[in-house]
């Protein structure tokens, strides 16, 4: 067997390895190195927030489970620091209790992750990063609100460019005049309300003439 798929296999097993030789079941009996509550249910109400944090693990040297955290984690080539632990925690749900003994987020999730340690496995975690979210009630807009926007800007501006140039007594002998005056407010409602126009041309229009008899109408 060629060397290099010896020291590959050897790389691949020897974790398993390290487990076999657990006869004491240490490595079932370790911590979680990590474990994360459910995002999504826990950030959805104003004041909700959502902490990822890390700890250090301490315990009694002559604590059997902390020496094999200790020894397991010296062997850093194939295994995680597990005196170590990262942690997501939902506060509202997991660390409620704990934020009524303090307003110090941090000191509050080191207590609540003490509880849980200590009970469980006689160890205490001391934080040493903490990174929180907040839910916050805000709008996000994309790229088709940004152009709608635009859009309505735009005919916004051309009306009111277009109402003042009418008012003016801008010509309509130009093509940039009759641009305007295509947009005038004043302009576009008298020929709303104008009576039917005689010209043949304009009888396929005539179907239009019940929509704007409603329109006056309505309009107070």
């Amino acid at each position: 067997m060629p060397l290099s798929i010896f020291i590959v296999i050897l790389m691949l097993y020897l974790p398993q390895f390290s487990r076999a030789v657990d006869t004491d079941g240490m490595y079932g009996r370790m911590p979680p190195w990590t474990a994360v509550d459910e995002y999504e249910p826990c950030m959805r109400t104003r004041g909700d927030a959502y902490c990822f944090t890390s700890a250090k693990l301490k315990g009694s040297p002559s604590d059997p489970l902390y020496k094999y955290l200790v020894e397991y984690s010296a062997d850093n080539l194939t295994h995680y620091d597990r005196t170590n632990i990262h942690r997501g925690i939902c506060v509202k749900q997991t660390c409620s209790d704990f934020q009524k003994i303090s307003p110090n987020l941090t000191i509050a999730l080191e207590a609540c992750l003490n509880a849980n340690t200590i009970k469980e496995y006689g160890l205490i975690a001391n934080v040493f990063k903490v990174f929180c979210e907040e839910y916050k009630e805000h709008i996000q807009f994309d790229a088709s609100d940004f152009a709608f926007g635009a859009v309505l800007m735009a005919l916004l501006v051309l009306n009111l460019s277009g109402s003042l140039y009418d008012y003016c007594g801008g010509r309509e002998d130009t093509i940039v005049g009759k641009i305007f005056l295509f947009f005038a407010v004043k302009r576009n409602w008298q020929l709303l309300v104008a009576p039917p126009n005689a010209d043949p041309t304009q009888s396929r229009l005539e179907s239009l003439n019940g929509s704007r008899q409603v329109l006056i109408q309505t309009t107070p």
